[in-house]
């Protein structure tokens, strides 16, 4: 290509939301009509992340190259990173204007933010960082409306609200109807996910199963605090280092999704689970009242204990009816809007 659409992936892992975006990304880019190619790492590293950063050595070495990769284009058009956090994107700025290359234009995917009191990377030096980015970026995506809301105006005035795809994925063929779990919990065991709260709620359900998803294997978490902590329930059971579709199986044995969530943009685990044919309980706040009909929305701890204790008796037939439009809803969303809105226009 004389003009080069390119998507940049940074080093990402496996079981991550961020898999679920490249794997996406790759499905709704063979629908486009605009040709576009994706630099960077082509396979997940292997999920070996047990502290509190979402990555290790190997994304500083890996986001190094992917830097050193793009500078090495001389005739890039347009540049869609996967990460708005994206350390080294001032140098392929420079590059790019060194090399007379200034109408290349750059864009990402935002996740999360360190405006966000509650947000894993929520350090205090981010912050002028991220406001700095936000001048090389001219289009920045979010997926919800409260992901922007509490953004500066320097950053907010490149956001466009558009929700993350689901592109490629058939729902249809893992909606299970024998349904083997209560109450799945698909979340990290980070503090930004909730974990106090879910252990309250785990103490006051002691009749009630929950099983939680860990991408890792169990030797990789086993120092985790909140791992500690809930293996010494007798109704808490743990769901280790599953591939896509077994994940996506065992969602959708599950009658409920539970998310206690402080922080949370998206949700691609709630979302999927919805569509795999779960009854989602969710908090009510952060971006899942854009998305869930309220009769699935809690606003305390109590509300949530009573809502799982309803949708596990009441006519499971019946609160599928009252989940159809949230399904119709979220099941239509594709980056082709993005992929449209910024690489066509």
């Amino acid at each position: 290509m004389k003009n080069k659409n390119i998507i940049a992936v940074p080093p990402y892992y496996s079981g991550t939301s961020f898999e679920d975006i490249v794997l996406r990304l790759k499905s709704a880019v063979k629908n486009s009509k605009t040709e576009i190619l994706f630099i960077g790492a082509k396979d997940p590293l292997p999920n070996k992340l047990s502290g509190n950063f979402l990555d290790d050595h190997n994304y500083i070495k890996g986001q190094i190259n992917l830097i050193k990769t793009l500078c090495q284009i001389k005739n890039a058009k347009n540049i869609l990173f996967l990460d708005y956090f994206n350390p080294g994107i001032d140098i392929l700025f420079y590059n790019n204007q060194q090399l007379g290359n200034e109408r290349c234009k750059y864009g990402a995917l935002l996740h999360g933010t360190s405006f966000f009191n509650d947000d894993i990377y929520a350090f205090s030096w981010l912050k002028k960082f991220e406001l700095s980015w936000a001048q090389v970026y001219d289009s920045i995506y979010a997926p919800s409306q409260h992901i922007a809301k509490k953004l500066p105006v320097s950053i907010s005035n490149k956001v466009k609200i558009f929700p993350f795809g689901i592109d490629g994925i058939n729902f249809v063929s893992f909606q299970y109807h024998i349904k083997k779990y209560d109450v799945i919990f698909p979340h990290r065991l980070n503090n930004d996910k909730g974990l106090t709260q879910f252990i309250d709620i785990v103490k006051k359900m002691p009749n009630v199963k929950f099983f939680i998803t860990i991408p890792q294997k169990e030797k990789i978490i086993y120092k985790n605090d909140y791992y500690l902590k809930l293996k010494n329930f007798k109704n808490v059971k743990f769901i280790f280092a599953e591939s896509f579709n077994e994940h996506l199986n065992t969602l959708s044995m599950a009658k409920i999704v539970l998310s206690c969530a402080k922080q949370e943009n998206f949700g691609y685990s709630v979302i999927k689970s919805v569509l795999v044919g779960c009854i989602p309980v969710l908090p009510n706040r952060l971006c899942y009242p854009e998305f869930i009909n309220k009769k699935f929305l809690y606003n305390n701890t109590g509300e949530a204990v009573n809502l799982m204790h309803k949708y596990l008796n009441d006519d499971q037939k019946y609160i599928n009816r009252c989940l159809t439009k949230t399904r119709n809803k979220v099941s239509k969303f594709s980056f082709s809007d993005i992929l449209s809105d910024f690489f066509e226009r």
